[in-house]
């Protein structure tokens, strides 16, 4: 084994639990148990299903993982599968799984599960418009609709970058012509003008 400390991790509270009836009883999905064989000798896995003959994705292949480090108390491996976790979500956010991880993480209670969440809401931050506006938007605002958390959690960061973004912005009303403006306020002038007219305009 390639590190003593990993597998001294692992197996300490493998022991502590499960050994008083003489056996390790581990009720998780078979590859998920290889994947943790795999990670006591390499400190690695592998998550991609393309290297594997998965049925799933491999964000949620990741969830479960973070839920058995978590469950045996392996903090190494929950730190890499929440690396992994986070890449993963980022290049499945437009497959059919996305909505699978989804439900995995927002069905979890375990100890670092907002980091997880926050994953989930950069990438809607970043891809929402392509969510919510795809073959099928109508589709995804129900989904978002039937996880109350995720849509309270999603609508208050929307608000949240909302307001960030009108911070950053001044509107101006010319009084000449129809035209209003928004300008940035790092990029702002002490005196504007309406690219219209000329005329100098005022703050709205």
């Amino acid at each position: 084994m390639k590190n003593g400390v990993v597998v001294k991790e692992c197996m300490t509270d493998l022991v502590t639990k499960e050994a008083k009836e003489n056996h390790i009883d581990l009720k998780e999905n078979f590859d998920v148990v290889h994947a943790v064989v795999t990670y006591l000798y390499t400190e690695d896995y592998v998550d991609d299903e393309s290297d594997q003959d998965m049925d799933w994705s491999a964000a949620v292949f990741n969830v479960w993982m973070i839920t058995f480090a978590d469950k045996y108390n392996i903090p190494l491996l929950g730190t890499l599968a929440a690396e992994k976790f986070e890449k993963s979500v980022a290049r499945e956010w437009n497959k059919p799984g996305f909505k699978d991880t989804i439900r995995e993480v927002y069905a979890l209670n375990i100890k670092d599960i907002q980091l997880l969440r926050d994953s989930i809401l950069r990438v809607l931050r970043v891809c929402g418009d392509n969510l919510f506006s795809g073959a099928e938007p109508q589709s995804f605002c129900a989904f978002v609709e039937s996880i109350p958390k995720f849509a309270a959690e999603s609508a208050a960061r929307a608000t949240s970058l909302l307001a960030a973004r009108m911070k950053r912005e001044t509107h101006f009303a010319c009084e000449r012509c129809p035209v209003e403006l928004t300008i940035r306020k790092e990029s702002e002038a002490k005196v504007n003008f309406c690219p219209s007219c000329g005329k100098r305009v005022r703050q709205g």
